[in-house]
């Protein structure tokens, strides 16, 4: 038993220093040998646990994912209004962004059936958790139902997934928060209910 749990201690700090990596170059600029080096283990042993680089980045997208799922429902799940919690999601999108964007642009270009993966999961949390909370809104009476909600989920989808990737903001100072503004304002109050927005 012992002897197990130093296998999964081994393969984790493998899996935590290559997520690390990932984020910090990007997925094409780190080696088996430079995260071997840094764990203090020999590239013998990582190739022990995993067949590849990639069937590494497999098992930390993997974790990124279960991880997010796991926050994303929290916050669905919370006594927050409906504002709070699109803010939350938001917030969370965000830091996210911002530590993975070299990585995704790696695993889009090295990696496309990985890329698929993620995009997979993006559409499914845009067309259940974000769906229902537009479906709160509209129970709230603060939101408008005459819009095509589909349409308004791929649209959130693939303006969320493509910020991870292209930072459009690059050549600008702003805040997280002032992003989180101008897109709230633009995106989501088209769909508010208009006495609503200035209650």
């Amino acid at each position: 038993m012992p002897r197990k749990s130093k296998k999964t201690e081994i393969k984790n700090s493998i899996l935590k220093e290559a997520e690390k990596q990932f984020f910090q170059f990007g997925y094409s600029k780190v080696n088996i040998d430079e995260i071997a080096s840094s764990v203090g283990w020999s590239k013998k042993t990582i190739y022990t646990y995993f067949e590849s680089k990639k069937s590494i980045l497999e098992q930390v997208v993997d974790h990124l994912l279960e991880e997010a799922m796991q926050v994303l429902n929290e916050i669905n799940s919370s006594n927050k209004n409906f504002f709070l919690k699109i803010k939350d999601i938001w917030e969370y999108i965000n830091i996210y962004r911002n530590k993975s964007k070299l990585m995704l642009k790696d695993i889009k270009k090295e990696a496309p059936d990985l890329f698929l993966k993620i995009n997979d999961f993006s559409k499914q949390f845009f067309t259940t958790n974000i769906k229902k909370l537009i479906i709160e809104g509209q129970e709230k009476n603060l939101i408008r139902k005459d819009f095509n909600m589909d349409i308004m989920l791929a649209i959130l989808n693939y303006l969320t997934l493509n910020l991870f990737i292209e930072d459009i903001f690059k050549d600008f100072s702003f805040s997280p928060e002032e992003e989180f503004d101008t897109l709230y304002k633009i995106i989501l109050e088209g769909i508010l209910i208009r006495k609503k927005i200035f209650d």
